[in-house]
């Protein structure tokens, strides 16, 4: 397992970063295989609020969680938290990705911002990354570990670029383009 810690707008003392590699490492417990770890932790200048990315990386499946709060052990425990209930949840389904041993295909987010015109998109940060084929199912699965509301991916049946996504009321619709035309 490697976990790699970076931090942003403050800086771990010495003494500090064995106890995030400790609480980190439990999660090399739900895996038998290499797993990577990408630990962001960082402080927002503005309000002073600890915010914890934890991204999970193992043989190309991707779980992801967030978190916001006062005091940044305590963020860093409750992101593991939502990666083992995550894991827990979707233990089946993930079981049998990780036995495929599937190529890693990277997640997408896209941050969009509204000016006063509701016609007006700027687009402020562009994602390029490789579509994995896979089937609808896999895709709702990677959609849901990252937190994502949508995934995109390449149909391993016909190859067309599908769009997995949330629906209001939970569920999870399939966008497929048309290829009639």
């Amino acid at each position: 397992m490697s976990v790699n810690i970076t931090t942003k707008h403050f800086h771990l003392r010495d003494n500090e970063e064995p106890i995030y590699l400790k609480k980190i490492m439990k999660l090399e417990r739900y895996f038998q295989q290499n797993v990577d770890i990408q630990a962001k932790l960082s402080v927002v200048v503005k309000n002073q609020l600890h915010k914890a990315e934890i991204t999970l990386f193992a043989d190309g499946t991707v779980i992801r969680a967030e978190e916001s709060g006062d005091e940044m052990l305590a963020c860093v425990e409750q992101a593991i938290r939502k990666i083992e209930k995550q894991i827990a949840r979707n233990k089946t389904r993930i079981a049998k990705k990780l036995h495929q041993n599937n190529l890693f295909a990277e997640n997408m987010d896209f941050d969009f911002r509204f000016d006063e015109e509701p016609e007006a998109v700027s687009i402020v940060r562009t994602k390029r990354f490789a579509l994995k084929p896979m089937d609808a199912e896999e895709a709702s699965l990677q959609m849901g570990l990252l937190g994502h509301n949508f995934y995109v991916y390449r149909n391993d049946e016909n190859g067309q670029v599908n769009v997995v996504y949330r629906r209001r009321d939970g569920t999870v619709g399939l966008i497929e383009p048309d290829t009639e035309e």
